[in-house]
């Protein structure tokens, strides 16, 4: 926004400031309440998202020196992102061919030439292909040249580094991210480095979490005393970027008339953008967070959380800051924000729930948001009972 359409929004949110107001969507928006609770959504979620579309997986920042790597799960896909000596990257399943076990085992990060699976020591270079079988004997029709790692599309901008989590699948960014490219553009984005990376676990489903960070007409009633204080509640200046969204949230110290520059705009306000399929970016203070809600594979009431932090590189060694910081930002988060999911997801699970959720005129992020998840699931049915498993 710096610069970018800094004087359309403080007009907007101006205006609403003035009059107590937010973005108003048309109606009220309704769905039935199953779309938390049934596994065949799930199934669905899986083909007609993730299977897909774009998945962000590590930060440029992450992967800074030749031969870098990150292995992570993508929406539960084992997958190895590796920095070429070229300097591009690329990116495969963590998968070896021999057996398939993971070549490299959990979520980890660090600087290799070569990955050796641990089972029967097979060996692949960075950039998949499959240097040396232990054995050799034992397999005289296997071709090093077709049994390397399979790789996944990878692209990268602003920072940030997705792939697609199936072989074949393509990746366009320019497409995927529409107008959001510029807004992320003007934010400086790719400016910002990791700070640090941690994963949360709760038992609810994803799209509960994501419904929590798109609106903010429950900060004054779940957040009285934590948040509440520092943020307008129910005040919100919204727009569609595409398939994704941004809402821009005034802080209580906004004044209209205290702010010439797009920089001092940003000073008084949080942003939050919206990227399908599952990744919140919010901006506040000067820095990101970004929080990811990854969907378990196969249960419909589990999730993963993984929030990773930016910072501006020269304030990457400050760590008694972002220790404070994030000690706020996560019990605001895991004690009120996931705390609320879980009970939500309590009820649905024990049929307490009704069978048809309303999102309200006031909460216009999430009619988007399920507006373009209804529309991308419409564009690949799948079979009752058929789902495509990570």
């Amino acid at each position: 926004m710096r610069n970018h359409d800094y004087e359309q929004v403080k007009d907007h949110l101006d205006e609403l400031h003035a009059s107590g107001s937010t973005t108003l969507a048309p109606t009220t928006f309704h769905q039935a309440s199953a779309v938390y609770v049934d596994p065949e959504q799930l199934r669905r979620e899986q083909a007609a998202l993730f299977d897909r579309l774009p998945l962000l997986i590590a930060c440029t920042s992450e992967l800074a020196a030749p031969y870098a790597y990150v292995a992570r799960s993508a929406a539960g896909t084992p997958v190895i992102v590796a920095r070429q000596p070229d300097g591009s990257v690329r990116a495969f399943l963590t998968s070896c061919r021999h057996r398939g076990t993971e070549v490299v085992w959990g979520d980890v990060a660090g600087c290799a030439r070569r990955f050796t699976c641990p089972y029967h020591g097979w060996t692949y270079g960075t950039d998949g292909r499959l240097l040396g079988i232990t054995s050799a004997v034992g397999f005289p029709d296997v071709e090093r040249d077709t049994h390397g790692l399979v790789e996944v599309a990878c692209a990268e901008r602003h920072g940030l580094i997705w792939v697609a989590r199936r072989p074949g699948v393509p990746i366009d960014l320019d497409t995927f991210l529409g107008p959001m490219d510029a807004e992320l553009e003007a934010m400086e984005l790719g400016r910002f480095v990791v700070e640090r990376t941690k994963e949360l676990s709760l038992d609810a489903n994803w799209k509960l979490v994501m419904d929590g960070f798109m609106e903010n007409y429950h900060v004054r009633f779940l957040h009285k005393k934590s948040f509440s204080p520092y943020i307008h509640s129910d005040r919100i200046s919204f727009r569609p970027l595409g398939i994704h969204n941004r809402a821009v949230h005034p802080r209580k110290k906004y004044d209209p008339a205290s702010h010439t520059s797009a920089e001092a705009f940003l000073g008084q306000v949080a942003i939050s953008y919206n990227l399908l399929p599952n990744t919140n970016l919010e901006w506040s203070g000067g820095h990101f967070e970004i929080y990811q809600s990854i969907p378990d594979p196969v249960r419909t009431d589990h999730c993963t959380v993984r929030l990773t932090l930016l910072v501006a590189p020269e304030q990457r060694d400050d760590t008694e800051r972002w220790d404070r910081l994030l000690g706020i930002s996560e019990s605001i988060i895991v004690e009120e924000d996931f705390a609320v999911a879980e009970a939500a997801q309590r009820a649905l699970n024990g049929g307490a729930a009704p069978p048809e959720v309303v999102y309200g005129r006031n909460e216009p992020p999430l009619h988007h948001f399920y507006t373009e998840l209804a529309t991308l699931l419409a564009e690949v049915p799948v079979t009752p009972g058929v789902g495509t498993p990570p």
